[in-house]
């Protein structure tokens, strides 16, 4: 009798249908709870901003940021544009525009940590 050669590969199990980290972009409560993340912590650093110039380099940040200079080295060249826009918003002082920035940047963090 001739015995019968086994298959090359063997079709192991069915694949999962399950995936192996869940789809967070289909499910509402996720961007709610982004959301939410957002409006926390904005609230939070809202209720607590610098309406003025602050210590240390703040004012040196400020102006470099409303004049497009260089503050001291490395020079923070992303800061220093996203402060000139934030520099041309209508509201209050400059300082108080600047630190609303980083109130915003740093709402955002929240959300890009919550997002992981």
């Amino acid at each position: 009798m001739k015995r019968k050669k086994p298959p090359v590969t063997s079709p192991g199990p069915p694949p999962s249908t399950v995936p192996a980290y869940p789809d967070h972009r289909r499910d509402p409560w996720f961007y709610a709870m982004l959301a939410l993340t957002f409006l926390f912590s904005m609230t939070i650093y809202l209720l607590t901003l610098a309406p003025t110039v602050t210590f240390e380099d703040s004012g040196e940040f400020i102006a470099a940021a409303y004049h497009l200079g260089v503050p001291h080295q490395p020079g923070y060249p992303l800061f220093t544009l996203l402060g000139r826009v934030f520099s041309l918003l209508p509201l209050g002082e400059v300082a108080y525009r600047l630190n609303l920035m980083s109130a915003v940047l740093a709402s955002l963090g929240a959300v890009c940590i919550s997002w992981t």
